[in-house]
């Protein structure tokens, strides 16, 4: 899809990659929770969540759903908070509740304009 754009003034694309790396994410989280018979509440368990998260998001920014910085390298930042910054209710609940992540959606050309000039 191209030039497509909402109400809002937001371009398609930019929904449309939201709406991948979503999907990708709770199917990739699922899948870790799933395969490892039980994950600590600790640095290691912790860190098995932010690789999976780490690999939806790799996988997004070669398909071009993520922006670049100044230097060339993803805008997409992912914080694991520690255990130690978590509530102890949810902990107790066993609920993580500290991975997030944020990114810069990747910009495209739509449009452009031309100008000449002939000497005569």
């Amino acid at each position: 899809m191209r030039d497509g754009k909402t109400l809002t003034g937001d371009y398609i694309d930019q929904f449309l990659g939201l709406d991948w790396i979503v999907r990708h994410s709770l199917k990739e989280l699922t899948a870790v929770m799933t395969k490892n018979d039980k994950l600590s509440f600790d640095a290691n368990g912790i860190n098995v969540l932010a690789t999976a998260l780490q690999s939806v998001f790799a996988t997004a920014y070669g398909q071009g759903i993520i922006d670049s910085d100044s230097n060339g390298k993803t805008t997409a930042v992912i914080t694991a908070l520690p255990r130690d910054d978590m509530k102890d209710v949810d902990i107790k609940a066993r609920k993580y509740k500290g991975l997030s992540w944020k990114y810069e959606p990747a910009a495209s050309i739509d449009d452009g304009y031309i100008t000449g000039v002939i000497d005569l």
